[in-house]
């Protein structure tokens, strides 16, 4: 998986490259002005719901930038597209909304807000998608209007299976899936994210515990050894049935786990979720990643050449971005138990030594990220206490990043 920039941030980049090559000559850049300040979209259409699109500008070569995260602009109030003496990267005195050929309408319903480095988040609540009928994002800003390409809703085909497989018990494991033919039996494009979670158990079990406000051993307030922790996908996976029989994909790798990833040390589960998307779309993906990848290149397109279904009404002005329209998601689950694969664990558990712990006070080794193994006393009023790393005994640390509580759907 590659974690994909967004089209500001590469814009920035190009920016930033040809203002630091000025100290080499002057460069005057030859750029249209209807292709400054572009509107920048990311999001797409998903029937029944809560969608959002995040918009946004691309600089203006030789302006003034500054981000405003809070959406203040000046004498207007709002971070505006075309505000005199605005440059501002955020868009928040839109109008948006999802238009339907059938004559419905589905408006923003939220206040805009800042939603990070991709742009300002508008959502929108779109019902049910229905067959011969054709959407699109609308977007008015200022006094120009712009439409994403009218576009049927796609329907995803069910997924076949989904599977894993270790070659070697010191490799990884590979998460394959394989979907169903299509109707038409035309190539699939598809795009696919995942969510996980997965189970935990510290290499030992502690009853006692350090309390650092008094001072004291205590017995635990809570068990702390056992634990589930979850992730998404960071970036979406492309995949294309071309390559394969029957124009389906079949067995195709969309992610992999290390054999000493915690993820396989207990038990893993995996839920993914495949959309289906326009060979149009899956080029302007790919195009994109290749973007992404290899910034800086003499031949990488730059974020104004992407292709684009989003224009403008009123003017002949760009926008970059690509609006998909999905009929449905399709998911499939899976769970990978103990013993099922290799794992081989990164770390090793230890504790202090003895004589480590007598040069240091209880609050010292406490503060150091160790607590209480073991605490034992005897009668003549002394006591043993054995102590390691907090990972070893408490599976919300760091290293595991896990919560207590189980996942209501959780089954194993």
């Amino acid at each position: 998986m590659k974690l994909k920039l967004t089209y500001r941030t590469l814009w920035t980049l190009l920016v930033g490259t040809l203002l630091m090559t000025s100290c080499i000559e002057d460069f005057v850049a030859d750029i249209d002005e209807k292709d400054e300040q572009l509107l920048v979209v990311e999001g797409s259409i998903y029937s029944n719901s809560l969608c959002t699109f995040y918009l946004s500008s691309t600089q203006k070569v030789g302006g003034e930038y500054y981000w405003d995260d809070v959406g203040l602009g000046g004498e207007y109030g709002v971070s505006s597209l075309h505000a005199p003496r605005k440059n501002s990267f955020n868009v928040y005195n839109a109008e948006v909304s999802v238009q339907g050929s059938d004559g419905t309408s589905f408006p923003c319903e939220n206040n805009p807000y800042h939603g990070g480095y991709v742009g300002v988040a508008y959502q929108v609540n779109v019902g049910t998608l229905k067959r011969g009928v054709k959407y699109w994002l609308q977007v008015k800003l200022d006094s120009l209007t712009y439409e994403s390409e009218p576009q049927e809703p796609i329907f995803a085909v069910p997924i076949d299976s989904l599977s894993f497989a270790q070659e070697r018990e010191d490799l990884e494991v590979d998460i394959l899936v394989s979907t169903a033919p299509s109707e038409t039996g035309e190539p699939q494009y598809t795009r696919w994210e995942y969510e996980e979670w997965w189970e935990i158990y510290t290499p030992w079990t502690a009853f006692m515990e350090y309390d650092p406000i008094t001072d004291k051993i205590i017995g635990v307030t809570a068990m702390k050894h056992h634990g589930w922790a979850n992730d998404s996908s960071n970036s979406y996976i492309l995949a294309n049935s071309e390559p394969f029989k029957d124009n389906r994909l079949q067995q195709y790798r969309l992610y992999s786990i290390g054999h000493t990833d915690n993820r396989l040390q207990t038990c893993y589960y995996t839920r993914v979720k495949e959309y289906a998307i326009s060979k149009a779309e899956y080029e302007y993906e790919n195009l994109r990643d290749r973007q992404s990848s290899d910034m800086g290149g003499i031949f990488t397109p730059q974020p104004s050449e992407l292709p684009s279904n989003i224009h403008c009404l009123e003017e002949d002005r760009r926008a970059i971005g690509f609006v998909g329209v999905r009929g449905n998601v399709a998911t499939c689950e899976m769970y990978i138990k103990k013993g099922q694969v290799k794992y081989y664990p990164s770390r090793t558990p230890y504790t202090i030594s003895e004589e480590q712990v007598m040069e240091k006070t209880w609050n010292d080794l406490y503060r150091a990220g160790y607590q209480v193994l073991t605490y034992e006393t005897y009668p003549n009023g002394n006591a043993y206490v054995q102590w390691c790393p907090v990972w070893c005994i408490d599976c919300r640390n760091s290293f595991w990043k896990c919560s207590l509580e189980r996942p209501s759907f959780w089954r194993e």
